[in-house]
């Protein structure tokens, strides 16, 4: 039987240093024991639980668990508020069905890259850049070439920290020459429609100048 790595999103302390690592987060659907619905109809009856597992990039097997939501049998829906908010940004894209890497440097973007190492990175929950360059040395230590290969997302990492800046500016510049090329269109229709001599109707009579 086949082992599907789940989806895996990128996930950043906000309470450590910016320069430390980030981790990877993924979501399960698990169906667990309702004890008291199940003693109450004498019918083993279940939950549909969704479980948040946040583990070290690369290491999807060595994971913490956090119970981000419960649903019981009658619809009823509890949700663990703290690690609901904590995890919140990742629990939308796993909802909405978005994969790592429309939020995220695809993998074959980065220079000497190929695709069956593309492939392992991917069969350990990596699918971005972004995440290749916050793997521990645990994680990738028999992919080939990873060592260069993490070298070079950390770089790019800090290339585009470092221009971000600049594509900020670049993004409202756009915009901007957006709106002033839309203004000048309408301007140009005003313009044209009040140089456009008015046209006589049928039978009009010439007016004579005065």
């Amino acid at each position: 039987m086949s082992y599907e790595t789940p989806q895996m999103y990128r996930w950043k302390d906000p309470t450590l240093p910016p320069n430390a690592p980030a981790l990877s987060v993924y979501f399960l659907q698990e169906p667990q024991v309702n004890n008291d619905e199940t003693a109450k109809t004498g019918v083993q009856t279940y939950d549909n639980v969704l479980i948040a597992y946040v583990a070290p990039m690369g290491m999807p097997k060595s994971n913490a668990a956090h119970e981000v939501e419960r649903t019981l049998p009658d619809g009823t829906v509890k949700v663990n508020p703290y690690i609901s908010a904590k995890y919140g940004e990742q629990i939308k894209l796993y909802k909405a069905g978005t994969a790592s890497e429309a939020v995220g440097t695809p993998l074959r973007d980065l220079v000497g890259m190929t695709a069956a190492t593309a492939m392992n990175l991917k069969a350990r929950g990596i699918h971005t850049i972004e995440m290749l360059g916050d793997m521990p040395d645990a994680s990738g230590g028999d992919v080939m070439g990873f060592w260069e290969l993490r070298s070079r997302a950390q770089k790019h990492m800090e290339h585009r920290k470092e221009n971000a800046p600049a594509v900020r500016m670049d993004a409202m510049e756009a915009a901007h020459q957006k709106v002033v090329d839309e203004l000048n269109r309408k301007i140009e229709e005003l313009s044209a429609m009040v140089n456009t001599p008015e046209k006589r109707g049928p039978g009009r009579p010439k007016q004579e100048a005065a």
